[in-house]
């Protein structure tokens, strides 16, 4: 895969990976964390959960 390719499959998983944590943000009522793995995979956890990887940001409920 070119570079470019790389970089578009992580812009679509970091957004569906957002909108997700949105949805659930909404339905839970409280924040989420969204961050980055080591392996390059974009996951999300509640606010104040430990997780391993890089901070992306923090999608609130409103």
């Amino acid at each position: 895969m070119s570079c470019r390719c790389i970089h578009e499959q992580w812009q679509r998983d970091r957004a569906k990976q957002r909108d997700l944590a949105k949805k659930t943000a909404l339905l839970e009522g409280k924040a989420q964390v969204l961050y980055k793995t080591p392996e390059g995979f974009f996951r999300f956890v509640t606010e104040g959960e430990a997780y391993n990887g890089t901070f992306e940001e923090i999608i609130t409920q409103y």
